[in-house]
C-alpha cells in the first residue's frame, strides 16, 4: 500500500534535513522498450514536483539483446524539452541493476554539487 501526500502537507511532512537534498531518479531500459520511455518521462515531467535530475542510463549495448542502444527522435526531443532530463552511458550492462548503478556512477562522477551525500533507494 502506498500513502500519496501532494502540495503544503506532503512538504510538512518531509523531514528538513531532507527537504534541500537532490532528489536524483535512475531509470533503464532494453533497446526494444525505448519508444515506451518517452510516456514516462513526459509524466515526470509534468509532475508538481519532478526530480532535481534525471538519468536515464543506457549501456553502450544491451548484453540481454545483444545489439546497440539508438536513441529515438520522440525520446532525443524530450531530453531537449527538459535539459534536467539525460541519458547516462554506460560501459558495462549491469541489467536491471543499471538504473540504481548507472545513477551511483553518476552522483559519484559528479559529485552531487559538491555535496556530502547519503542515497536513500526507493525500488519498485
Amino acid at each position: 500500500m502506498r500513502t500519496v501526500v501532494s502540495g503544503a502537507r506532503a512538504q510538512s511532512q518531509i523531514p528538513a534535513s531532507v527537504r534541500g537534498s537532490l532528489f536524483v531518479v535512475g531509470m533503464t531500459s532494453l533497446p526494444s522498450r525505448l519508444r515506451g520511455a518517452v510516456p514516462a518521462l513526459r509524466s515526470i515531467a509534468s509532475q508538481e514536483r519532478r526530480p532535481d535530475r534525471l538519468l536515464l542510463s543506457l549501456p553502450q549495448r544491451s548484453a540481454r539483446e545483444g545489439r546497440d542502444y539508438e536513441l529515438p527522435a520522440e525520446l532525443r526531443s524530450i531530453l531537449q524539452e527538459h535539459p534536467w532530463m539525460e541519458v547516462n552511458w554506460l560501459e558495462e550492462d549491469f541489467g536491471p541493476g543499471t538504473k540504481l548503478l548507472g545513477a551511483l556512477q553518476w552522483l559519484n562522477a559528479n559529485n552531487a554539487g559538491g555535496r556530502d551525500h547519503d542515497v536513500l533507494m526507493v525500488l519498485d
